[in-house]
């Protein structure tokens, strides 16, 4: 069994980059592309509900990420640290989360999100 310790695990993203997003689901293999969408990034990070332990992350581009630093929490972004071409011919983005660099984002459905 893989060791997801040293890595985010989520699968509530807004892609808010202008471009689409595919990553692939850790769990099952199956690519999951973002759309992008035309909303506002919230002034704090947001939960599904208000009940919700789950928090919903934003991928926006390096180039928001600079602008928000020192300015807004970053502990609900992520960026894409580079592409590489998957199955099909896709490009598959690599994502990390902005607080901390160094820690990969991946995609694995929460038991809130997988239907039974």
């Amino acid at each position: 069994m893989r060791d997801y310790s040293k890595f985010l695990l989520t699968d509530y993203f807004i892609n808010l980059t202008g471009d689409p997003v595919s990553v692939y689901e850790e769990s099952s293999g199956i690519v999951r592309t973002y759309y992008p969408q035309k909303r506002e990034l919230p002034l704090k990070p947001q939960y599904l509900s208000i009940d919700s332990p789950f928090r919903v992350y934003y991928i926006v581009t390096r180039e928001t990420l600079n602008r928000l630093r020192g300015k807004r929490s970053l502990s609900d972004l992520v960026v894409v640290e580079g592409e590489s071409i998957g199955r099909g011919k896709r490009l598959i983005a690599h994502l990390i989360w902005a607080e901390d660099l160094k820690t990969r984002v991946l995609v694995c459905p929460t038991p809130a999100s997988v239907s039974v």
